[in-house]
């Protein structure tokens, strides 16, 4: 059984999840905390807002590096769809021209040391990264702790059989990591069992949505934010969801050097070659 507890934007109890057994070794954690990103869509400078710019490459990395150096607790990084540049989003761009883009945000995705990311790859140079394809899910590991986290897309027809799978073991928390809108997180959602969702297209939830036992969660477009919410497990499988936050991607933290070199070192290659491209979408 779940049940919710205390307001919605700041406390949630759900209790008995996803049928894990309690918890028993001395050195798993009694919390772990996890953040979140979706649709960066391969932005690579801040948004061009004049009174706050938000966003870019740099900041992402800073910003998600400073979230690790606070915690105490063990962190699970995810992205929930949209990460690197596509066509789409720079179609002024050449082909050779947004592939060395996607190669820096792939190195970027490999820097910060997400444990998933939704979607495929879509060349060599990306397959290194922790894809999750839609439709699938698989089991990791944090700190002794057993997430399940499964992928669903609104490209791919959702497919109940393929996205739970028969072997399954269970785990301490299910994380779903929806590129899509509210209404296909909610019924892949209750197909597995979700206690957190994770909303990519434009979901922007300043106040989390609690449906049917699941959470659900969206940091915006275009990378101008980035979600955490840290999970406090207790002695019989039961578990809280605590302080759900989204923190504006500004200059408030700074950029590792070396990547403020190669976003500046990146931009430069770009306009030379194509003056103006990355203008309408920066």
């Amino acid at each position: 059984m779940r049940r919710a507890a205390g307001p919605a934007a700041a406390l949630f109890a759900l209790l008995g999840a996803g049928g894990a057994a309690a918890p028993s070794a001395a050195d798993r954690p009694e919390a772990i905390r996890i953040v979140y990103t979706a649709e960066v869509r391969g932005n690579l400078l801040p948004c061009p807002c004049p009174s706050r710019p938000l966003g870019g490459l740099g900041r992402r990395i800073g910003w998600i590096d400073s979230l690790r150096a606070a915690s105490e607790t063990p962190l699970l990084v995810v992205d929930a769809g949209s990460l690197l540049p596509a066509g789409e989003f720079f179609p002024f761009l050449t082909a050779e021209d947004l592939a060395r883009l996607r190669c820096l945000h792939a190195e970027a995705a490999d820097r910060i040391g997400y444990s998933a990311i939704a979607g495929e790859p879509a060349g060599p140079e990306e397959e290194g990264l922790p894809w999750l394809p839609p439709n699938r899910s698989r089991t990791v590991e944090i700190g002794g702790r057993s997430i399940r986290l499964a992928a669903v897309a609104e490209h791919a027809p959702l497919d109940p059989e393929r996205l739970t799978g028969e072997s399954a073991p269970p785990a301490d928390l299910t994380i779903l990591l929806c590129d899509g809108d509210f209404h296909l997180a909610g019924r892949a959602a209750r197909e597995i069992g979700a206690d957190l969702a994770i909303v990519s297209r434009g979901a922007f939830y300043s106040e989390p949505i609690e449906r049917d036992g699941t959470l659900f969660l969206g940091p915006g477009r275009e990378g101008k934010h980035v979600g955490a919410v840290t999970v406090s497990f207790g002695a019989h499988g039961d578990f809280l969801i605590v302080n759900p936050t989204l923190r504006p991607m500004d200059a408030a933290v700074p950029v590792p050097l070396d990547w403020r070199r190669r976003v500046e070192e990146t931009v430069l290659w770009l306009e030379r070659r194509s003056p103006g491209a990355l203008a309408p979408f920066e």
